[in-house]
């Protein structure tokens, strides 16, 4: 499904002139402490993100991610996988200070399907959701000769997932964002 989402991304960067297509990998830190106390502080998310130039100072990025981490429930420490596949999108505007650098800022929705297994007799054994919510972005792209990007970033989601991933708290929103550190190389057509 995550390469499905990654092929119906990439042609709406084909009809401009200029795009840069990266590869980023990093680190995704949990905002919650219940799904810290679950799958640890977080786990290796990789993403492919698009950038549509809209003039000098401004761009559109889209961005697909997945993370798969597992855990141990709260109480009998039962076998816990998670798996999140995020889309995000939205304006961003960035700054060239100097010719090999441009940091940029940005922010968009963000809409996550998440799926989780637990082998938990208290819990569901599968849960399956959608999760809406708002993406803050930071980061640092690093030029060489003016086509190869390497990207430092760091992003911030917040993902409230209101589906219950315990039956007593069906009214509860659990938070499933987190900070997203790392780095990523690409090419800017």
């Amino acid at each position: 499904m995550f390469l499905r989402i990654i092929l119906a991304c990439i042609p709406l960067f084909g009809f401009c002139s200029k795009f840069d297509l990266l590869i980023r990998s990093g680190y995704y830190n949990f905002s919650s402490q219940m799904v810290r106390d679950i799958f640890g502080n977080g786990g290796a998310v990789v993403q492919i993100q698009g950038d549509l130039a809209m003039g000098e100072d401004a761009f559109f990025w889209v961005n697909a991610d997945n993370l798969t981490t597992r855990g141990k429930s709260i109480g009998n420490l039962d076998p816990t996988y998670l798996n999140i596949t995020s889309v995000s999108f939205g304006p961003a505007l960035r700054c060239k200070p100097c010719d090999w650098m441009r940091p940029y800022i940005g922010v968009g929705p963000i809409g996550a399907w998440v799926h989780t297994e637990d082998h938990s007799p208290f819990l569901s054994p599968s849960l399956n959701s959608f999760s809406m919510g708002i993406v803050g972005k930071l980061g640092v792209d690093f030029l060489y000769k003016e086509r190869f990007i390497v990207e430092a970033f760091f992003d911030y989601s917040y993902q409230p997932l209101f589906e219950g991933l315990f039956p007593a708290l069906d009214d509860v929103s659990i938070n499933m964002g987190g900070y997203k550190t790392g780095l990523g190389i690409g090419y800017a057509f």
